[in-house]
């Protein structure tokens, strides 16, 4: 009787493991599943995504698929053909169900609408042709500034030393964040807050954050939005600024206030 349960379990799993299984086909990105049946690269991609997506595109450049816990996921990393792929008439790619859920999760943000449409028209306004052209200019302005006349810069007989990362992440987000939204009275507190919330992103969209590490999540998120509140940036915007149109818009679609402050910290980690 057990030797017969077990062959019809094994039985079972070979039919799992064929039904599962997934051959490269003609004109299909290079297929890579790994060498643990079912599972393939999800300890791998678990442990350090980063590392690994970097360790694919060596293997098989910038667009491959990959099998993690009998899923297969195609990954295109060449960012210039972000826009072929998601306009071709042929895809059906609909972003709007898994847009919202990380949303929610990330930012603890629910934006009552579900069509992009609007939200791109806006988009495009602001950051196309001559808008894009005065924010290059006013990023240009901002990042010499920054690096000429930064904080952190000491006397001569000072100096401190930091990574080539930790550098330019500084002196881009507050050039960033100075273009966007136009406060310089608390920028090194939002850089503070941002990168400590930005490190425990990834942890975040997984849902894999230790109990301190949440702590530190929620804590830097709602100092966050105190600090990009509606009331602060209000103060010193010109009245046709990009956030006062961006709060303009959020109010034409029936967005509420406490919504609206958590929005700002959405567009602040887009926009960096």
């Amino acid at each position: 009787m057990l030797g017969t349960a077990f062959l019809l379990l094994n039985g079972l799993l070979i039919l799992l493991l064929l039904w599962t299984t997934r051959t490269r086909k003609k004109n299909e990105p290079p297929l890579d599943k790994g060498f643990i049946p079912w599972l393939g690269h999800a300890l791998e991609f678990g442990k350090d995504a980063a590392k690994f997506l970097a360790r694919m595109k060596d293997k098989h450049g910038d667009i491959f698929t990959v099998r993690v816990a009998g899923l297969y996921v195609t990954v295109l990393l060449d960012p210039n053909s972000f826009h072929n792929v998601l306009n071709d008439e042929t895809n059906c790619f609909d972003f709007t169900r898994i847009r919202r859920q990380v949303i929610k999760r990330i930012f603890n943000l629910q934006l009552p609408f579900d069509n992009p449409t609007s939200e791109r028209k806006w988009m495009e306004e602001h950051f196309q042709g001559l808008s894009l052209e005065r924010l290059n200019s006013s990023m240009s302005a901002h990042l010499t500034s920054v690096m000429l006349n930064s904080p952190e810069c000491f006397n001569s007989s000072e100096w401190r030393e930091d990574g080539l990362f930790g550098l330019c992440y500084s002196l881009l987000f507050r050039a960033g964040y100075l273009t966007l939204f136009e406060r310089k009275d608390n920028v090194a507190a939002v850089y503070e807050e941002f990168r400590r919330f930005d490190d425990l992103l990834t942890k975040l969209a997984r849902s894999s954050l230790r109990r301190e590490e949440k702590n530190v999540v929620t804590t830097s998120q709602e100092r966050l939005w105190n600090l990009l509140s509606l009331r602060c940036l209000n103060k010193e915007s010109e009245p046709n600024s990009w956030q006062q149109s961006y709060t303009e818009f959020l109010q034409n679609q029936g967005v509420e206030a406490d919504m609206q402050k958590k929005a700002q910290l959405l567009q602040l980690w887009t926009t960096q």
